[in-house]
């Protein structure tokens, strides 16, 4: 009898385990049949994502001209490209790198300093657009971030070379006309007048007035700076000579201020104060943008004077608009030899 019922005992239990195995491998087909379709339905997104990524990725072949037209206009993706970098900022950093291209050399005579003047500007004196900033507003004021021989400077004499000749310059019954510029006063200059340096003509065609001065004399700058420009065949020729403040009206001088834009005055140089003794001599660029550096400057010791009213007369009217000083380096600085 007792080992009937020991039989009967072993005999159920035999039984609950197979079923236990039965049912506990049906299960662990069912988790692996379920793993797997979500594996292949991972690797189909993946794949579909992939795809996604890379439809508008550029491939190994170099494209069309982007003048041709057939060229499509890539749409934008900024996406990670094979490289590891995103389309869309390759792309960038293409047309950032062409834009640091130097604009091509022309002659001064087929792009005037006076271009840059024109209406709208896209570059000022301050902020976001102001001098730090010129080299990446536009393309063709490259010059103002990479140039080399760049103006104004400071004119150190401790680094100076006595090479030139005395050199004066002494305009008469000069015609000039307010432009309406918002930044700087510029007075076209309407009558012909014109200076020789070396075997060169430069015909004078504009003087500018900045405040305070651009260039510096040993670190110190003076309350303003006015500029003669004179274009030659392929450089031009920057005369300049300092305002300092002095308590004495200019009388010349207060023409300016009195000129409405589009408006005409007559003066002598010699009103002003003449032109004349020691100078410096260095080449350099321009002092705004596009800063081509296609100018050969004189820059006279002696300044005009001015009034504590006329120079805050012009500082109402246009602000400070003066660039700061630039490397020079390698570049000489001459004197004339009244320095000596």
């Amino acid at each position: 009898m007792a080992k009937s019922i020991i039989d009967q005992t072993a005999a159920w239990i035999i039984g609950v385990m197979c079923s236990a195995l039965f049912f506990g491998g049906i299960s662990m087909v069912v988790k692996v049949v379920t793993y797997k379709s979500k594996k292949d339905e991972q690797k189909i997104d993946s794949a579909a994502i992939m795809e996604h990524f890379f439809e508008d990725a550029p491939d190994d072949k170099p494209s069309a001209p982007a003048s041709s037209p057939e060229t499509p206009t890539p749409k934008p993706n900024t996406a990670a490209n094979p490289a590891g970098k995103p389309v869309a900022q390759a792309k960038k950093e293409m047309q950032d790198t062409s834009s640091q291209a130097r604009p091509s050399a022309k002659t001064a005579a087929e792009q005037p300093v006076a271009e840059a003047l024109q209406e709208p500007l896209s570059w000022s004196y301050r902020g976001k657009t102001g001098p730090d900033y010129w080299g990446d507003i536009e393309k063709t004021f490259v010059d103002c971030k990479l140039g080399r021989h760049q103006s104004p400077v400071d004119l150190v004499r401790a680094r100076l070379e006595y090479e030139l000749k005395e050199y004066t310059l002494d305009y008469r019954q000069l015609q000039v006309t307010l432009a309406p510029h918002p930044l700087l006063m510029r007075l076209n200059v309407t009558s012909p007048h014109s200076t020789v340096r070396g075997q060169t003509r430069f015909t004078l065609k504009f003087i500018d007035l900045h405040l305070p001065s651009e260039h510096l004399v040993d670190g110190l700058p003076y309350d303003g700076e006015i500029q003669l420009w004179h274009q030659g065949k392929e450089r031009w020729l920057a005369i300049a000579v300092f305002l300092e403040e002095t308590g004495q009206e200019n009388a010349a001088l207060q023409k300016w201020i009195a000129l409405q834009p589009e408006s005409t005055v007559e003066f002598d140089l010699s009103e002003l104060g003449g032109l004349s003794g020691a100078y410096f001599a260095y080449r350099g660029s321009q002092t705004h943008p596009p800063c081509r550096e296609e100018v050969d400057w004189i820059v006279f010791k002696k300044t005009w004077t001015a009034s504590t009213e006329q120079i805050n007369q012009l500082l109402r009217r246009y602000r400070s608009n003066a660039r700061k000083v630039q490397g020079l380096f390698k570049r000489e600085i001459r004197v004339s030899p009244a320095f000596k």
